[in-house]
């Protein structure tokens, strides 16, 4: 299943100031965004989780990825992988949202999907959103076709 074009929005994503990015800096893993944008969502209370797409330009080819960061109520994105230990350098990187959620619509959406227990809540990557009713406006079901 691919992502539905229609339902992108692009976006600029800001660097994190330093002192809000050191409060979690020692937290971050690589290629880790969903559990690093959740931890960064509860721990510095932002406003919302962000699902989208990520595309980097490494070495003049075009790298896209599923990806997650997070938005503050000022409307800022933010992505604490990548600004850590993404791409990094000089990998210059568009973003653009699929859809983005706050802390609660998160929590309820994964209670909905995982039970009420602490340990399942934990990050949600795409594959949850693809099998839920709720999401599928976002993605485009694509049949293969046998190659003869």
């Amino acid at each position: 299943m691919a992502v539905n074009p229609d339902r992108l929005l692009k976006v600029h994503v800001a660097a994190m100031p330093e002192d809000r990015m050191q409060t979690i800096a020692n937290r971050v893993i690589p290629t880790f965004c969903y559990d690093n944008s959740l931890m960064a969502l509860v721990e510095l209370e932002l406003e919302k989780i962000v699902y989208g797409i990520a595309v980097a330009d490494v070495a003049s080819h075009q790298l896209t990825v599923e990806h997650c960061w997070v938005k503050t109520s000022d409307g800022i994105y933010y992505d604490p992988t990548y600004q850590l230990v993404g791409p990094g350098g000089n990998v210059e990187t568009t973003y653009y949202v699929l859809f983005e959620m706050s802390a609660p619509e998160y929590f309820e959406f994964a209670i909905s999907r995982r039970g009420k227990e602490l340990s399942t809540i934990g990050a949600l990557d795409f594959l949850e959103f693809r099998r839920s009713p709720e999401y599928q406006d976002c993605f485009i079901k694509k049949r293969l076709v046998e190659m003869a």
